[in-house]
C-alpha cells in the first residue's frame, strides 16, 4: 500500500512538471503574458527575428529585448492600444519604418538602445500622443531630420542620444517639443555646435554634451557664449577641448572670442620701408622734384615707392610734386575683428591726420629749399 502510494505521487509529480513545461513552451512561442498580474508579455532572450502579432489584449509591457530583430515594419504593433512600455533595446535593428508604431495611443516608453540605428528620418515616430521618454542610446546614429518628432507628443520630455556618432547637436528637431526638460548628447562625435534657437519648451531644460571631441575655433563661439549664460548644460565646466593642439585641455566656458579666432590687437599695417615693410606703422613724404637747373640739367629726384602701398595723395605745386604715404591698414586685419575693428579705424585715422600734418610741414619746408635754391 505504502509503495503504490508513493508511485502514484511520483506520477503525479512527474506530470505537473510536463504540464509546466508545455506551458512555457507556449508562453515562449506565442508570447503571452507569462506574468498576468502584471499584464506583460515577456518576450525577451527569444531568438526573435520577427516582431510577434498575437500579443494577449490589455497587454501593458512588451519586452522585446535581446532578440535578432533587424527591421520594425510598419504597423508592427496594430492590436495593443493599452500598451505603455516598449523595449526593444539589444537588438540588430537597423530600420524603423515609418508609421511602425501606429496605433499605440497610450505609449510612454519605447526603448531602442543598444541597436545599429544610424538615422532618425521625417516622421520616424508616427502619431504617438503619450511618448514621454524615447531611449536611442548605443547605436550609430549619424543624422537627426529636423522633422523627426512630427506627430510625436507635446509630452516628451526626456530624449537620450549618448554613445552615438553626432557630429553635431540637432536643434531643430529638439525645437518643436514644448516639454522637453533632458536630452543627453554625451559621448558622440560633437565638434562644434551653433548656438540654439528660442527653444519653446515650457519646462527648465538640461542639456548633457560631455565627453565630446569639441574643435575650439572660431565657429565655436554663440556656443560657447551660450554655455556661459545659464544653467542650461549639465556639468559646464567638465567641457573641454579635444583640437587644435594649442587649445587641448581647456575648458570651454574660460574661452573668448580673441582666444577662439584668433584676434590680436597689434595693427599690422603696410608701409614704405622695404627692408621690413610688415614692421609698425611709417610714413613719409617726399618731394618730387622736376626742374631744369641753371646750366640747363635735368634735376630728376624721386622716391621708389612700395608697390603695396596704396593709399597714395599727390599735389601739384608747379614744377613741384609731393607724395604723401599714408599708412594703410591691410583688410583682411579686420575681417571679423569684433568690437576690436572700431578701434583699429580709428587708429588708422589718427595716424593719418599725424601724417598728413607731418606732409604740410614738408610741403612747406621743401617749397622754401626748392625756391632758395633757385634764387
Amino acid at each position: 500500500m505504502g509503495l503504490s502510494a508513493v508511485f502514484i505521487c511520483m506520477l503525479f509529480l512527474s506530470s505537473l512538471s510536463h504540464t509546466k513545461a508545455s506551458q512555457a513552451t507556449s508562453c515562449a512561442n506565442v508570447c503571452n503574458p507569462c506574468r498576468p498580474t502584471s499584464n506583460t508579455a515577456a518576450c525577451d532572450y527569444l531568438g526573435l527575428t520577427y516582431v510577434p502579432t498575437n500579443f494577449p489584449a490589455g497587454v501593458d509591457k512588451i519586452y522585446l529585448e535581446w532578440n535578432e530583430l533587424e527591421v520594425i515594419p510598419s504597423s508592427s504593433f496594430p492590436n495593443v492600444p493599452s500598451a505603455t512600455h516598449l523595449n526593444l533595446s539589444y537588438n540588430k535593428i537597423r530600420e524603423v519604418e515609418r508609421q511602425a508604431f501606429k496605433g499605440m495611443l497610450k505609449i510612454r516608453t519605447i526603448d531602442l538602445r543598444g541597436n545599429q540605428l544610424t538615422k532618425i528620418d521625417h516622421d520616424f515616430f508616427g502619431l504617438l500622443p503619450k511618448l514621454t521618454f524615447l531611449y536611442l542610446q548605443n547605436n550609430s546614429i549619424l543624422n537627426v531630420s529636423s522633422t523627426a518628432f512630427t506627430g510625436v507628443s507635446a509630452l516628451l520630455s526626456k530624449v537620450y542620444f549618448s554613445d552615438n556618432c553626432l557630429k553635431d547637436i540637432p536643434w531643430q528637431a529638439l525645437e518643436m517639443l514644448k516639454m522637453i526638460s533632458e536630452v543627453d548628447f554625451d559621448r558622440n562625435k560633437i565638434q562644434t555646435s551653433s548656438a540654439p534657437p528660442k527653444l519653446r519648451t515650457l519646462m527648465p531644460i538640461e542639456v548633457s554634451v560631455r565627453q565630446n571631441p569639441w574643435h575650439c575655433d572660431c565657429e565655436l563661439t554663440p556656443f560657447v557664449k551660450w554655455l556661459r549664460q545659464g544653467s542650461y548644460v549639465k556639468s559646464p565646466y567638465n567641457l573641454t577641448c579635444a583640437s587644435p593642439s594649442d587649445q587641448e585641455g581647456k575648458k570651454l566656458v574660460t574661452l573668448d572670442e580673441e582666444t577662439l579666432c584668433g584676434v590680436t590687437q597689434t595693427l599690422d599695417m603696410k608701409s614704405t620701408n622695404t627692408a621690413d615693410p610688415d614692421r609698425g606703422i611709417f610714413f613719409t613724404a617726399t618731394p618730387i622734384m622736376n626742374h631744369t637747373n641753371s646750366n640747363g640739367t635735368d634735376f630728376n629726384t624721386s622716391l621708389a615707392l612700395n608697390s603695396e602701398q596704396s593709399n597714395v595723395v599727390t599735389t601739384g605745386e608747379g614744377t613741384i610734386d609731393y607724395v604723401l604715404l599714408l599708412p594703410v591698414a591691410d583688410a583682411s586685419q579686420f575681417e571679423n575683428n569684433g568690437p576690436h575693428k572700431v578701434a583699429s579705424c580709428i587708429a588708422v585715422l589718427v595716424v593719418s591726420a599725424l601724417g598728413f600734418t607731418y606732409f604740410l610741414y614738408k610741403v612747406i619746408r621743401s617749397r622754401k629749399t626748392v625756391n632758395h635754391q633757385v634764387t
